[in-house]
């Protein structure tokens, strides 16, 4: 059988706890941490076996530091690329924080710190402003940062978007950058170093630019009908790209998924606390070929949704949503649970 999972990258979650409380995340708040021996064992074999990127997710993973700094240095020794740190650049302020950038850096970390930042984290102008300065200060180059955005089409809550959009304003002026906007976009795409046309033919763009990334808001409840209010299904994917990970959560368990349905039992391929690399990798080919992975990237969750549709299932709202994430919980919690 062809192979279907193809993960290239580990996401490892190393803490559950977080500095914030924000309106918008339902990620259980608590003081689990993955064990760091296992994490490495996983780490090691994982990259002999193909995966050629870490990245790191939370929680909040400044707030175990220690762990972060242990897989980066086996990630460098191991010959292996960085992706994101996501990160709420909330965790320490001031000289506390640029000592934690520097630690990060010391152990070989250069990939990319994803600061997640809108109206539902209300992180401080400074703070954010002050911790990008510091990875500038600490890095020497400009494309270690990006900003990640989440956004609301819900009408009734579009007052939240217009509140991001003010705060990537106030950031901006705080970082002396020009805004870059398509105007028929609710935000901006880009934070813009002033000087970005003197450099541009030595660094290129990505080096002169903050990326302003956006995600839509899910509900914690993936009956929530304003995400049902479709007239047509969401366009099918078969999860390609960010979907093919191992997301290893606080808890040691791997799923096969990066995003809103994680924590769903069929998209969980083991445990590393407990299993091997090569016993997870195993479960993953078993899924592939009998189980609910086989159903995500191999027949398409579009497929299914269309068929229980056929058959008459109650939706939420008016039937239909365009989100596939949501879709992927709403089957496993409320259809196959």
């Amino acid at each position: 059988m062809k192979q279907i999972f193809n993960p290239e990258e580990i996401i490892f979650v190393p803490t559950q706890a977080c500095n914030l409380r924000c309106a918008h995340c339902f990620v259980p708040k608590n003081a689990e941490k993955l064990n760091l021996e296992k994490s490495l064992a996983f780490l090691n074999d994982a990259i002999d076996g193909g995966v050629s990127q870490i990245g790191f997710s939370g929680g909040e993973p400044f707030l175990a530091l220690d762990f972060v700094c242990e897989i980066v240095q086996k990630t460098v020794e191991k010959g292996a690329y960085f992706d994101r740190l996501m990160t709420n650049a909330a965790a320490f302020e001031g000289e506390e924080m640029k000592a934690a950038i520097e630690k990060l850096f010391d152990a070989g970390f250069d990939g990319t710190f994803g600061i997640s930042f809108d109206a539902f984290h209300a992180q401080k102008i400074e703070t954010i402003a002050s911790f990008i300065n510091a990875v500038e200060e600490i890095y020497q180059e400009r494309n270690h940062v990006s900003l990640v955005c989440t956004v609301h089409t819900n009408h009734a809550i579009a007052q939240a978007d217009a509140k991001t959009a003010a705060m990537l304003k106030k950031l901006a002026a705080a970082l002396d950058l020009t805004i870059e906007a398509d105007e028929k976009a609710g935000l901006p795409y880009a934070l813009v170093y002033k000087d970005k046309l003197e450099t541009f033919m030595n660094d290129g763009r990505e080096a002169d630019i903050i990326p302003v990334e956006t995600i839509d808001f899910i509900a914690e409840n993936p009956e929530d009908e304003s995400a049902w209010q479709s007239e047509t299904w969401f366009s099918e994917d078969f999860c390609a790209g960010p979907g093919h990970v191992y997301y290893v959560h606080a808890n040691g368990d791997v799923a096969a998924c990066c995003g809103y349905a994680n924590e769903c039992r069929p998209l969980i391929l083991g445990n590393i606390n407990s299993m091997s690399y090569a016993e997870i990798s195993a479960a993953a080919v078993e899924s592939c070929k009998h189980g609910f992975l086989r159903t995500v990237y191999k027949t398409g969750l579009l497929k299914e949704a269309e068929k229980l549709e056929k058959r008459g299932h109650a939706f939420p709202g008016k039937g239909r949503t365009k989100d596939n994430c949501l879709f992927c919980r709403y089957l496993l919690q409320k259809v196959k649970a």
